[in-house]
């Protein structure tokens, strides 16, 4: 079933907060297994979740078609917030690669869209890579010349990852446009926040 399914994506994506890689990627090859490269939007979520966990086992280039294919889907589908998630994983896989001009080409084309939008967490709460990619293109005068409006913006960014939030990044926060972690709704945020407290799935089914 659809909830089950996203909860141990859910869980896994915990796992991979934590460092926790072995049962990260074990969810992750399990899901590979079921669903191959098949993406929709229904699995969205599992597979934003599911290609972080590759890139950062070592596995970037592998998995860089099938962000694409799931880019491509979201444009053809206007899915703007999705198109920009992907677009900031893709990034991270390039970086990881060593094909840093492609991966800032994406990062900033990302930056481009959501900045209009003022998000913040899409960006804050996928750490310390994208935070070092912030950098590079805040370094970067001959990309930014010009660009008032995404300078601030990137400076504003990197000014969150400075900050001490008051609550953790999986609890559920205050509503505005860009609150939730992969773009979860409400109660899914609560589903990640019961996780990260070491509740069971039996546990959580009854909250």
């Amino acid at each position: 079933p659809a909830v089950t399914r996203r909860i141990e994506a859910l869980s896994a994506y915990i796992a991979f907060k934590k460092n926790a890689l072995v049962k990260a990627v074990h969810w992750a090859d399990e899901f590979a297994y079921l669903h191959g490269d098949k993406v929709s939007c229904e699995l969205e979520l599992e597979f934003l979740i599911y290609a972080r966990i590759m890139i950062s086992s070592g596995k970037a280039e592998k998995w860089i078609a099938l962000l694409q294919k799931m880019l491509a889907l979201a444009r053809r589908q206007d899915r703007l917030r999705s198109v920009i998630q992907i677009m900031i994983v893709l990034s991270m896989a390039y970086f990881k690669i060593n094909k840093t001009d492609k991966g800032l080409n994406d990062f900033i084309l990302s930056l481009q869209l959501a900045e209009p939008e003022g998000y913040l967490r899409s960006f804050v709460d996928k750490g310390e890579a994208i935070k070092n990619q912030l950098r590079q293109i805040s370094e970067r005068k001959d990309l930014l010349k010009g660009r008032d409006g995404l300078t601030t913006y990137i400076h504003t960014l990197l000014a969150c990852f400075s900050k001490q939030p008051s609550a953790d990044a999986t609890s559920r926060p205050q509503p505005n446009k860009d609150t939730t972690i992969f773009s979860l709704p409400p109660r899914e945020c609560d589903v990640l926040s019961l996780l990260d407290q070491g509740l069971t799935y039996a546990e959580i089914a009854v909250h």
